[in-house]
Protein backbone atom coordinates (compact mmCIF):
# COMPACT_ATOMS: atom_id res chain seq x y z
CA UNK A 1 0.00 0.00 0.00
CA UNK A 2 1.41 2.95 -0.99
CA UNK A 3 0.34 6.91 0.16
CA UNK A 4 -3.03 6.09 -0.30
CA UNK A 5 -6.21 6.67 2.01
CA UNK A 6 -10.21 6.39 1.16
CA UNK A 7 -11.82 9.20 3.49
CA UNK A 8 -15.47 8.32 5.15
CA UNK A 9 -18.79 9.92 3.08
CA UNK A 10 -19.07 11.76 6.54
CA UNK A 11 -18.97 15.68 6.96
CA UNK A 12 -17.78 17.13 10.49
CA UNK A 13 -17.56 20.69 11.97
CA UNK A 14 -15.09 22.62 13.15
CA UNK A 15 -15.82 21.74 17.10
CA UNK A 16 -14.78 18.38 16.43
CA UNK A 17 -11.29 18.99 15.93
CA UNK A 18 -8.53 20.38 17.61
CA UNK A 19 -6.30 21.71 15.63
CA UNK A 20 -6.70 25.45 14.38
CA UNK A 21 -5.31 24.35 10.81
CA UNK A 22 -8.01 21.89 10.28
CA UNK A 23 -10.65 23.89 11.47
CA UNK A 24 -9.63 26.61 8.97
CA UNK A 25 -10.24 24.03 6.33
CA UNK A 26 -13.39 22.93 7.45
CA UNK A 27 -14.50 26.21 7.70
CA UNK A 28 -13.21 26.78 3.79
CA UNK A 29 -15.61 23.48 3.04
CA UNK A 30 -18.71 23.90 4.03
CA UNK A 31 -21.40 21.85 2.56
CA UNK A 32 -23.51 20.20 4.93
CA UNK A 33 -25.56 22.06 7.67
CA UNK A 34 -25.22 18.81 10.00
CA UNK A 35 -22.06 17.39 11.86
CA UNK A 36 -22.15 13.06 11.35
CA UNK A 37 -19.70 13.38 14.25
CA UNK A 38 -21.34 15.75 17.32
CA UNK A 39 -24.41 15.77 15.37
CA UNK A 40 -24.84 19.56 16.32
CA UNK A 41 -26.86 21.54 13.32
CA UNK A 42 -27.65 24.81 12.09
CA UNK A 43 -29.53 26.83 9.63
CA UNK A 44 -26.54 27.42 7.24
CA UNK A 45 -23.61 24.75 6.25
CA UNK A 46 -21.63 24.40 9.46
CA UNK A 47 -19.85 20.75 8.30
CA UNK A 48 -17.24 19.89 6.00
CA UNK A 49 -16.37 16.64 3.86
CA UNK A 50 -14.04 14.37 6.21
CA UNK A 51 -11.93 14.50 2.57
CA UNK A 52 -11.40 18.11 3.15
CA UNK A 53 -9.21 17.44 5.90
CA UNK A 54 -8.12 13.69 5.29
CA UNK A 55 -5.78 15.73 2.33
CA UNK A 56 -3.74 16.98 4.69
CA UNK A 57 -4.01 14.43 7.89
CA UNK A 58 -3.13 12.08 4.97
CA UNK A 59 0.27 13.20 3.76
CA UNK A 60 0.84 14.44 7.19
CA UNK A 61 1.14 10.83 8.70
CA UNK A 62 2.82 9.18 5.85
CA UNK A 63 5.00 12.14 6.06
CA UNK A 64 6.08 10.24 9.71
CA UNK A 65 4.90 6.46 8.98
CA UNK A 66 5.50 4.11 5.63
CA UNK A 67 4.72 0.53 5.31
CA UNK A 68 8.30 -1.03 5.06
CA UNK A 69 8.25 -2.22 1.12
CA UNK A 70 7.78 1.23 0.35
CA UNK A 71 10.30 2.99 2.94
CA UNK A 72 12.47 0.91 1.57
CA UNK A 73 13.24 -1.51 4.96
CA UNK A 74 16.05 -4.56 3.84
CA UNK A 75 14.10 -7.88 3.72
CA UNK A 76 15.45 -11.14 3.67
CA UNK A 77 14.35 -14.83 5.16
CA UNK A 78 14.28 -13.85 8.13
CA UNK A 79 12.23 -10.90 7.96
CA UNK A 80 12.76 -7.02 7.94
CA UNK A 81 15.49 -5.01 9.07
CA UNK A 82 13.14 -3.60 11.18
CA UNK A 83 9.95 -5.46 12.41
CA UNK A 84 6.76 -2.87 11.29
CA UNK A 85 4.98 -2.51 14.86
CA UNK A 86 3.33 0.83 14.25
CA UNK A 87 -0.82 1.30 13.85
CA UNK A 88 -2.06 4.25 12.30
CA UNK A 89 -4.13 5.04 15.42
CA UNK A 90 -0.40 4.86 17.09
CA UNK A 91 0.70 7.25 14.36
CA UNK A 92 -2.09 9.36 14.53
CA UNK A 93 -1.70 9.97 18.26
CA UNK A 94 2.25 10.53 17.99
CA UNK A 95 1.15 12.98 15.43
CA UNK A 96 -0.75 14.93 17.76
CA UNK A 97 -4.29 14.69 15.64
CA UNK A 98 -6.96 15.58 18.32
CA UNK A 99 -10.71 14.88 17.35
CA UNK A 100 -13.93 13.34 17.54
CA UNK A 101 -13.06 9.57 19.20
CA UNK A 102 -15.21 8.40 16.08
CA UNK A 103 -13.93 11.02 13.58
CA UNK A 104 -10.84 9.36 14.68
CA UNK A 105 -11.45 5.87 14.55
CA UNK A 106 -12.42 6.86 11.05
CA UNK A 107 -9.17 8.38 10.21
CA UNK A 108 -7.00 5.73 11.56
CA UNK A 109 -9.40 2.75 9.33
CA UNK A 110 -8.94 5.15 6.41
CA UNK A 111 -5.37 5.30 6.60
CA UNK A 112 -5.10 1.69 7.03
CA UNK A 113 -5.27 0.37 11.14
CA UNK A 114 -5.37 -3.02 9.80
CA UNK A 115 -1.89 -2.73 8.82
CA UNK A 116 1.76 -2.10 10.51
CA UNK A 117 3.86 0.70 9.93
CA UNK A 118 7.13 1.75 10.31
CA UNK A 119 8.84 5.20 11.24
CA UNK A 120 9.93 6.61 8.18
CA UNK A 121 11.16 10.59 7.53
CA UNK A 122 9.52 11.43 4.16
CA UNK A 123 8.81 8.03 3.57
CA UNK A 124 12.82 6.63 4.16
CA UNK A 125 13.18 4.20 7.53
CA UNK A 126 16.73 5.91 7.82
CA UNK A 127 15.60 9.36 6.90
CA UNK A 128 15.87 12.40 9.37
CA UNK A 129 13.25 14.76 10.09
CA UNK A 130 14.70 18.06 9.70
CA UNK A 131 14.51 19.33 13.57
CA UNK A 132 16.49 15.25 14.34
CA UNK A 133 18.93 16.25 11.76
CA UNK A 134 19.92 20.21 12.78
CA UNK A 135 19.71 18.82 16.81
CA UNK A 136 22.12 16.05 15.83
CA UNK A 137 24.32 18.79 14.13
CA UNK A 138 23.89 20.70 17.21
CA UNK A 139 24.98 18.13 19.41
CA UNK A 140 28.27 17.70 17.19
CA UNK A 141 28.90 20.70 17.46
CA UNK A 142 28.78 21.69 20.98
CA UNK A 143 31.13 17.88 20.90
CA UNK A 144 33.61 19.46 18.87
CA UNK A 145 33.82 23.10 20.51
CA UNK A 146 34.04 21.46 24.01
CA UNK A 147 36.14 19.21 23.52
CA UNK A 148 38.13 19.29 19.94
CA UNK A 149 38.49 22.52 18.96
CA UNK A 150 36.99 25.75 19.52
CA UNK A 151 38.89 28.47 17.27
CA UNK A 152 36.96 28.28 13.60
CA UNK A 153 36.05 31.68 12.84
CA UNK A 154 39.11 31.76 10.27
CA UNK A 155 38.66 29.99 7.05
CA UNK A 156 39.02 25.98 7.41
CA UNK A 157 39.84 24.83 3.81
CA UNK A 158 43.13 26.31 4.10
CA UNK A 159 43.73 24.17 6.55
CA UNK A 160 42.35 21.09 5.05
CA UNK A 161 40.94 20.65 8.80
CA UNK A 162 37.56 18.58 8.79
CA UNK A 163 34.88 18.87 11.40
CA UNK A 164 33.13 15.21 12.22
CA UNK A 165 29.14 17.00 11.15
CA UNK A 166 27.65 17.80 7.83
CA UNK A 167 28.29 21.72 8.81
CA UNK A 168 31.37 23.11 10.23
CA UNK A 169 30.86 25.43 13.67
CA UNK A 170 30.20 28.38 11.67
CA UNK A 171 27.98 27.38 9.12
CA UNK A 172 26.07 25.84 12.10
CA UNK A 173 25.49 29.53 13.33
CA UNK A 174 24.67 30.88 10.21
CA UNK A 175 21.88 28.11 9.88
CA UNK A 176 20.54 29.00 13.62
CA UNK A 177 20.84 33.12 12.22
CA UNK A 178 19.03 32.52 9.15
CA UNK A 179 16.41 30.21 10.81
CA UNK A 180 15.27 33.30 13.94
CA UNK A 181 15.32 35.43 11.37
CA UNK A 182 13.18 33.96 9.38
CA UNK A 183 10.68 33.90 11.96
CA UNK A 184 10.54 36.89 13.74
CA UNK A 185 12.58 35.92 17.04
CA UNK A 186 13.89 39.38 17.14
CA UNK A 187 11.94 41.80 19.26
CA UNK A 188 12.15 45.55 19.90
CA UNK A 189 12.55 46.20 23.77
CA UNK A 190 11.38 49.79 24.00
CA UNK A 191 13.55 52.53 25.87
CA UNK A 192 12.13 53.01 29.54
CA UNK A 193 11.80 49.74 30.63
CA UNK A 194 13.23 48.66 33.82
CA UNK A 195 15.24 45.51 34.39
CA UNK A 196 17.00 44.36 37.69
CA UNK A 197 20.46 43.42 38.74
CA UNK A 198 21.85 41.75 42.26
CA UNK A 199 24.83 40.99 43.86
CA UNK A 200 25.53 39.18 47.30
CA UNK A 201 26.65 41.59 49.58
CA UNK A 202 28.67 40.12 53.18
CA UNK A 203 27.40 41.87 56.35
CA UNK A 204 30.44 43.66 56.88
CA UNK A 205 31.08 44.66 53.13
CA UNK A 206 31.58 48.52 52.93
CA UNK A 207 31.37 48.65 49.21
CA UNK A 208 28.97 51.49 47.82
CA UNK A 209 25.61 50.76 46.17
CA UNK A 210 26.56 52.32 42.72
CA UNK A 211 26.24 51.69 39.33
CA UNK A 212 30.16 50.53 39.26
CA UNK A 213 29.64 47.99 41.92
CA UNK A 214 26.35 46.65 40.88
CA UNK A 215 26.40 47.44 36.93
CA UNK A 216 28.40 45.13 34.53
CA UNK A 217 32.24 44.49 36.15
CA UNK A 218 34.86 45.51 33.92
CA UNK A 219 36.86 43.21 31.59
CA UNK A 220 39.91 42.24 33.93
CA UNK A 221 37.13 40.96 36.24
CA UNK A 222 34.96 39.16 34.03
CA UNK A 223 34.69 35.51 35.19
CA UNK A 224 33.32 32.70 32.91
CA UNK A 225 28.92 33.31 32.81
CA UNK A 226 26.55 31.44 30.79
CA UNK A 227 27.04 33.98 27.73
CA UNK A 228 30.58 35.27 28.16
CA UNK A 229 34.17 33.90 28.86
CA UNK A 230 36.22 35.07 31.77
CA UNK A 231 37.72 38.48 30.57
CA UNK A 232 34.93 39.64 28.11
CA UNK A 233 32.06 41.41 30.45
CA UNK A 234 27.97 41.07 29.02
CA UNK A 235 25.38 42.77 31.31
CA UNK A 236 22.95 40.13 32.99
CA UNK A 237 19.99 41.73 34.23
CA UNK A 238 16.75 39.92 35.25
CA UNK A 239 13.26 40.99 34.19
CA UNK A 240 11.94 40.02 37.83
CA UNK A 241 13.58 41.01 41.28
CA UNK A 242 11.93 37.39 41.86
CA UNK A 243 14.20 35.87 39.33
CA UNK A 244 17.37 38.21 40.54
CA UNK A 245 17.20 36.48 44.08
CA UNK A 246 16.64 33.07 42.61
CA UNK A 247 19.78 33.75 40.41
CA UNK A 248 21.99 34.84 43.03
CA UNK A 249 22.76 32.23 44.87
CA UNK A 250 22.45 32.07 48.87
CA UNK A 251 25.07 30.21 50.65
CA UNK A 252 24.92 28.88 54.09
CA UNK A 253 26.65 31.71 55.57
CA UNK A 254 24.13 34.34 55.77
CA UNK A 255 24.25 37.25 53.11
CA UNK A 256 22.72 40.01 51.92
CA UNK A 257 21.42 41.04 48.03
CA UNK A 258 22.31 43.96 47.23
CA UNK A 259 19.76 44.93 44.02
CA UNK A 260 19.26 48.11 41.77
CA UNK A 261 17.43 48.57 38.89
CA UNK A 262 18.74 49.40 35.24
CA UNK A 263 16.97 51.70 33.07
CA UNK A 264 17.20 51.14 29.27
CA UNK A 265 18.31 54.14 27.82
CA UNK A 266 17.53 53.47 24.29
CA UNK A 267 15.75 50.74 22.11
CA UNK A 268 16.79 47.45 22.15
CA UNK A 269 16.87 44.73 19.91
CA UNK A 270 17.53 41.69 21.37
CA UNK A 271 17.11 38.24 20.18
CA UNK A 272 14.09 36.34 21.94
CA UNK A 273 15.01 32.75 23.14
CA UNK A 274 12.70 32.56 25.80
CA UNK A 275 9.26 33.55 23.76
CA UNK A 276 8.62 31.74 20.60
CA UNK A 277 6.20 32.12 17.80
CA UNK A 278 3.49 30.35 17.82
CA UNK A 279 4.04 27.01 15.89
CA UNK A 280 2.42 26.11 12.72
CA UNK A 281 0.50 23.03 12.32
CA UNK A 282 2.10 19.78 11.61
CA UNK A 283 -0.26 19.38 9.52
CA UNK A 284 0.30 22.42 6.98
CA UNK A 285 2.31 20.79 4.58
CA UNK A 286 3.09 24.55 3.02
CA UNK A 287 4.85 25.45 6.30
CA UNK A 288 6.82 21.89 7.48
CA UNK A 289 10.56 23.58 6.77
CA UNK A 290 8.97 26.29 9.53
CA UNK A 291 7.66 23.62 11.97
CA UNK A 292 10.37 21.66 12.01
CA UNK A 293 12.52 24.49 12.68
CA UNK A 294 10.44 25.99 15.49
CA UNK A 295 10.59 22.30 17.13
CA UNK A 296 14.70 22.57 16.55
CA UNK A 297 14.65 26.15 18.36
CA UNK A 298 12.62 25.00 20.94
CA UNK A 299 15.30 22.27 22.09
CA UNK A 300 18.15 24.50 21.00
CA UNK A 301 16.77 27.37 23.45
CA UNK A 302 16.39 25.05 26.44
CA UNK A 303 19.75 23.43 25.91
CA UNK A 304 21.60 26.83 25.90
CA UNK A 305 19.73 28.25 29.57
CA UNK A 306 19.64 24.47 30.89
CA UNK A 307 21.12 24.45 34.30
CA UNK A 308 24.58 23.88 34.30
CA UNK A 309 26.16 21.40 37.55
CA UNK A 310 29.01 24.17 39.99
CA UNK A 311 31.44 21.27 39.80
CA UNK A 312 34.55 23.51 38.34
CA UNK A 313 33.67 22.16 34.82
CA UNK A 314 30.93 24.83 34.25
CA UNK A 315 32.96 26.37 31.92
CA UNK A 316 33.39 23.35 30.01
CA UNK A 317 29.53 23.49 29.67
CA UNK A 318 29.14 27.07 29.16
CA UNK A 319 31.23 26.66 25.81
CA UNK A 320 28.37 26.25 23.01
CA UNK A 321 26.62 29.07 24.72
CA UNK A 322 29.26 30.92 24.66
CA UNK A 323 30.02 30.92 21.32
CA UNK A 324 26.80 31.39 20.06
CA UNK A 325 26.13 34.40 21.89
CA UNK A 326 30.05 35.60 20.38
CA UNK A 327 27.94 34.72 17.16
CA UNK A 328 25.28 36.86 17.41
CA UNK A 329 27.30 40.00 19.29
CA UNK A 330 30.10 39.75 16.77
CA UNK A 331 28.86 38.64 13.37
CA UNK A 332 25.05 38.34 13.21
CA UNK A 333 23.44 41.82 11.29
CA UNK A 334 19.71 42.49 11.12
CA UNK A 335 17.97 43.16 8.23
CA UNK A 336 19.18 46.75 8.03
CA UNK A 337 22.80 45.69 8.74
CA UNK A 338 22.97 46.66 12.18
CA UNK A 339 23.93 44.48 15.40
CA UNK A 340 21.82 42.75 17.89
CA UNK A 341 21.77 44.49 21.30
CA UNK A 342 21.82 41.39 23.69
CA UNK A 343 19.57 38.27 23.96
CA UNK A 344 16.87 36.94 26.43
CA UNK A 345 16.26 33.72 27.65
CA UNK A 346 14.11 31.70 30.22
CA UNK A 347 15.67 31.72 33.56
CA UNK A 348 17.36 28.11 34.55
CA UNK A 349 16.57 29.23 38.26
CA UNK A 350 13.31 30.70 38.78
CA UNK A 351 10.27 29.43 36.37
CA UNK A 352 9.05 31.54 34.42
CA UNK A 353 11.60 34.11 34.74
CA UNK A 354 13.36 35.83 32.26
CA UNK A 355 16.99 36.83 31.78
CA UNK A 356 18.62 39.61 29.55
CA UNK A 357 22.38 39.52 28.53
CA UNK A 358 23.43 42.49 27.06
CA UNK A 359 26.50 42.85 24.51
CA UNK A 360 29.19 44.99 25.08
CA UNK A 361 28.30 48.17 22.80
CA UNK A 362 30.14 50.23 20.50
CA UNK A 363 30.37 53.20 22.58
CA UNK A 364 32.82 54.86 24.65
CA UNK A 365 30.56 54.89 27.78
CA UNK A 366 30.47 51.27 27.93
CA UNK A 367 27.18 49.43 29.19
CA UNK A 368 26.29 53.19 30.44
CA UNK A 369 25.30 54.14 27.48
CA UNK A 370 22.25 51.27 27.49
CA UNK A 371 20.89 51.71 30.69
CA UNK A 372 20.63 54.21 33.58
CA UNK A 373 21.21 52.85 37.43
CA UNK A 374 18.71 53.53 40.13
CA UNK A 375 17.18 52.43 43.29
CA UNK A 376 19.73 50.69 44.84
CA UNK A 377 18.48 48.40 47.84
CA UNK A 378 19.70 45.73 50.18
CA UNK A 379 17.77 43.04 50.78
CA UNK A 380 17.99 41.23 54.49
CA UNK A 381 19.33 37.22 54.78
CA UNK A 382 17.09 34.81 55.13
CA UNK A 383 18.60 31.29 56.69
CA UNK A 384 19.56 28.68 54.37
CA UNK A 385 20.58 25.22 54.60
CA UNK A 386 22.36 25.23 50.94
CA UNK A 387 26.27 24.59 50.40
CA UNK A 388 28.64 27.17 49.40
CA UNK A 389 28.07 28.13 45.73
CA UNK A 390 30.96 28.58 42.83
CA UNK A 391 29.21 30.85 40.91
CA UNK A 392 29.74 34.22 40.04
CA UNK A 393 28.67 37.06 42.70
CA UNK A 394 26.34 38.88 40.03
CA UNK A 395 23.52 38.07 37.90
Amino acid sequence: MGRSWSPPDKFVCPGCVADSFLKEKIAQNLAKRKCDYCGRGGRGNIAAPVAAIMEHIGPTFHYYYADPDHAGVPYDEGGYAISPNIRAEDGLWAINLKCHDVLFADIARSIGNDMLWVEASGGVWLGEHQNEFLSNEWKRFSQTIKHESRFFFSTLASTGQKFPSNYTPLEMLAEIGQMVSEMGMVQPWSAGTKLFRGRKREADATWPLDAKELGAPPNEKALTQRMNPAGISYFYLAKEQETVLAEVERSIMPRQIAMASFTLRRDLQLLDLANFPQIPSIFDQARRSEYESALFLISFANEISKPVKKDGLEHIEYIPSQIVSEYFAKIFRLNDGSPLDGMTYASAAFSGGGNIVLFPPQDSRGFGALANFSDPVLIPPRDSNCTEGKAGDRI
